[in-house]
């Protein structure tokens, strides 16, 4: 089954973008590859579990908002090399030298209406969770390359939707704070009747993988029980995953990349 839209962050980004009238776009030139086609809207551009470090990137807008897009990449042994902007090549070509982290920002009059929020995935770290408007992503002095990245506009109205379903340690019970962000998923998901929906628990590296899969089940079924029971889906569209501690969004050595870990993602599926 086909993945339309990831809502790694409970937002149909796709389904946001293109009522907005704005997308963005990107590519990435790896290693022994050379440069990959465009990704858009939040899908991944580069490699996972390849070993295979970006070197450039190029990031456009399409819209008929006026402003653009400019991005600036931390290069191995140079440092951050400086903005680029709209298409230009961000980094290097030929010589072999990794990028380690990004940073994007909008202008004109995009910047009014959409933030840009992104994600790097690191060697020996994986992905490592949500940077937006201009904040560091990646790493810097830790010799550490960047292998892929995702890249997707958010509306500013629904800047709050885009957070992670979080949960506590070892528990799937849905506070009232997660509940509000689920309220506002819930008035995109419902234009989507004819669409199945994944929902998928996700937990920190903690316990035993068996104990992590059913917490990660019992979150991603407590997410769909109330988009149940506001009637934002039916029970024929949900398929639950349950993923346990394999897809790390933070760093599980430290207290906030595991909370950033113990959280639902929900995906669009055609």
């Amino acid at each position: 089954m086909k993945k339309l839209a990831i809502l790694v962050t409970i937002l149909l980004v796709q389904g946001l973008v293109y009522a907005q009238n704005a997308e963005v776009s990107y590519s990435v030139h790896m290693a022994n590859v050379g440069w990959g086609g465009y990704s858009s809207n939040g899908d991944t551009a580069g490699t996972e579990g390849q070993g295979r470090q970006i070197e450039a990137i190029r990031v456009r807008i399409t819209s008929d908002i006026t402003g653009g897009i400019r991005y600036d990449v931390h290069a191995a042994d140079i440092g951050w090399i400086g903005w680029k902007y709209d298409n230009d090549i961000g980094g290097t070509t030929g010589q072999g030298r990794r990028i380690e982290a990004i940073r994007v920002q909008l202008t004109g009059n995009l910047a009014n209406s959409f933030d840009v929020r992104y994600q790097v995935h690191m060697a020996d770290v994986g992905w490592g969770g949500w940077s937006m408007n201009g904040e560091d992503a990646g790493t810097t002095g830790q010799a550490r390359q960047v292998e892929a990245i995702q890249i997707v506009l958010v509306p500013k109205d629904n800047a709050d939707a885009f957070e992670n379903i979080q949960f506590e340690p070892e528990s799937a019970v849905l506070r009232a704070s997660e509940k509000a962000k689920l309220d506002k998923a819930a008035e995109i998901l419902s234009k989507y009747p004819d669409k199945k929906i994944q929902i998928g628990g996700h937990t920190a590296l903690a316990g035993t993988p068996a104990g992590r899969i059913r917490v990660s089940r019992e979150r991603a079924q407590a997410v769909a029980n109330y988009l149940l029971s506001i009637n934002a889906l039916t029970s024929d569209q949900i398929v639950i995953q349950e993923f346990g501690a394999e897809q790390p969004v933070g760093d599980n050595k430290t207290t906030a990349g595991m909370r950033l870990n113990r959280r639902v993602e929900i995906t669009i599926l055609d």
